[in-house]
């Protein structure tokens, strides 16, 4: 379980959740990654075309697909999540990290991804690219394209994991993401296949 924080957060603001995945027998990290500015306010009306998914891409994967933000390869998503599974498989070899790489590589299929805001567009976009054990987004994505009144292209790439393993949670008076504009997302994503949002109350 990889918990990926929002605008200007840390993971240590996740400490709980981290911990939840864990004591539910997940392997768990929370993963700092370049988040100082929120990729939806980086790309404002008038911005290029797909400017958010190409954003979220290079922030994910650190390809230099995008002109609002500078992320190389290795301070990318990928690249740092790379970095730690190699350093954890090595440095405890009896505490199965190993089973997240191949060939020195991330074995996504095995991981679930979950994040919160800015983290829950990255979840959804990673979905996107890679089969994913799951895919959780918390608050988000709250992603628009760059006509007023657009939605982001990325929402409606075809879904790499299938969206019966995608999740969305939020908050009905979440001050920041809408629960409108969320349920539009996660509408575009595939989620309202499954039938309208539930409360948990």
């Amino acid at each position: 379980f990889v918990m990926l924080p929002g605008t200007a957060a840390t993971s240590r603001q996740y400490q709980l959740i981290v911990r939840h995945g864990a004591a539910r027998g997940y392997h768990s990290i929370g993963l700092i990654y370049p988040n100082a500015e929120a990729v939806e306010l980086l790309c404002g009306p008038g911005s290029a075309p797909d400017c958010v998914g190409l954003a979220r891409r290079e922030v994910i994967t650190g390809a230099d697909v995008s002109p609002v933000v500078a992320v190389d390869p290795a301070n990318s998503i990928t690249g740092r999540l790379t970095a730690l599974l190699n350093y954890l498989a090595t440095s405890f070899p009896n505490e199965g990290w190993g089973q997240y790489l191949s060939a020195g590589r991330i074995n996504w299929a095995l991981v679930t991804v979950g994040g919160h805001s800015q983290g829950a567009g990255h979840a959804g976009f990673l979905a996107k690219l890679e089969v994913l054990d799951r895919a959780v987004m918390f608050s988000g994505p709250a992603d628009t394209g760059s006509a007023p009144g657009s939605d982001a292209e990325w929402l409606s790439l075809p879904n790499v994991t299938p969206a019966a393993r995608q999740y969305g949670f939020t908050h009905t008076d979440d001050a920041i993401v809408s629960q409108a504009r969320a349920l539009a997302n996660w509408q575009l994503i595939g989620l309202n296949a499954f039938g309208a949002a539930v409360s948990v109350d």
